[in-house]
């Protein structure tokens, strides 16, 4: 039996248990990692992290339906990071192998894909490294987005009008930040360490 929904709302599970799960079921691409709401409560935007070619979908939560897939084949990557801006207008993706996160527009109901964000290749010790952005999270007044660099045990600020960024240590392995509510306190989660 194939995981995943089936007719009549039910679904089989990975591990092939069969189950009834609460609400409509959507189709989504291989290995969705992480999901955000867009301010008007009805765009949710969805990071597809499997092999090969990864991607971006945006779901209509009136009709439960992707309306846009945005494709990424090896060797652009995503990863878990995704925060829209406090106006709607922005959405944010990490492309974690590729050291940058990727900036998209959103006007109509549909992304465009902008410049992006090209995060540094240095740790703060300056040793050559790929940071490999993971979770990030977007100031309140939408004018910084701070990102959990995890391979560089790091986080990185960037300035979202500029591109320019600052680089401090943050732990080992830092995953996911959530910023308080005023942006002023970035608070990291970190994967390694003791």
């Amino acid at each position: 039996r194939t995981a995943g929904p089936k007719a009549g709302g039910t679904a089989i599970t990975p591990i092939g248990h069969r189950v009834t799960p609460a609400g409509d079921q959507t189709r989504l691409g291989g290995l969705p990692l992480n999901a955000v709401l867009h301010p008007d409560g009805r765009h949710l935007l969805v990071t597809n992290n499997g092999q090969g070619v990864q991607s971006l979908q945006l779901v209509d939560t009136d009709t439960n339906k992707v309306v846009q897939t945005l494709p990424f084949a090896s060797p652009e990557s995503l990863y878990i990071g995704l925060a829209w801006s406090p106006d709607g207008k922005t959405a944010y993706a990490s492309a974690a192998a590729n050291s940058k996160i990727r900036v998209l527009s959103f006007a109509n109901g549909k992304l465009g894909e902008a410049e992006p964000i090209m995060l540094p290749t240095k740790t703060p010790e300056g040793v050559k490294v790929t940071l490999f952005p993971a979770g990030l999270d977007v100031t309140p007044d939408g004018k910084k987005l701070v990102v959990a660099d995890q391979l560089g045990n790091a986080v990185t600020v960037a300035d979202t009008a500029t591109g320019l960024s600052r680089t401090v240590a943050a732990g080992h392995r830092p995953v996911w930040v959530t910023l308080s509510k005023d942006g002023r306190t970035a608070y990291v989660s970190n994967q390694g360490g003791d």
